[in-house]
């Protein structure tokens, strides 16, 4: 029974018209407790994806950090051991480390970089998720206070017809 967030908040709305509602409860009713759950877990299998897909994300940006900052390490002890090599040699000693922290430079700008793309794309999906979220419940709130409506107008018809007897 799959189907898209405003389907199934559909059912769910129809599942509470058709309830019985209890006596002297007018805001009260019984409902399957088994069919009110499989909705909310449907509703819970259909939500948006980007959620998902954020923290995948954030997961991939830290391990290119993870390996931005072993590359920039390997490269550094690279470094470091050739300028030991080459101690007789100052210019190229200098060359080496200045090409060193060049590369940690790039390095740490590639981190900077894809943790700020990370961090807009989480930020952007979330704040999709959070007005789909508050469309989701805006739609519910809509749907119960049109459900409290057709029930007042239903109690009213009842009455009006127990009167006319």
């Amino acid at each position: 029974m799959a189907g898209n967030t405003e389907d199934l908040l559909d059912k769910l709305s129809d599942l509470l018209q058709k309830a019985f509602s209890l006596p002297f409860g007018a805001d009260r009713c019984i409902v399957d407790r088994d069919k009110v759950l499989g909705l909310i877990d449907e509703i819970r299998n259909v939500m948006p994806p980007e959620i998902e897909q954020a923290v995948q994300i954030v997961q991939r940006a830290n391990d290119l950090t993870s390996d931005a900052k072993r590359e920039a390490a390997l490269i550094r002890r690279q470094a470091e051991e050739r300028a030991l090599a080459m101690v007789n040699e100052s210019k190229i000693v200098l060359d080496a480390k200045d090409k060193a922290h060049e590369i940690e430079a790039k390095a740490l700008q590639r981190e900077h970089d894809l943790r700020r793309l990370a961090n807009d794309y989480v930020e952007d999906t979330l704040k999709r998720l959070d007005e789909t979220m508050t469309r989701i419940v805006t739609d519910h709130a809509n749907s119960y206070q049109e459900l409290q409506k057709v029930r007042a107008q239903f109690h009213r018809q009842v009455r009006a017809d127990s009167h006319a007897d």
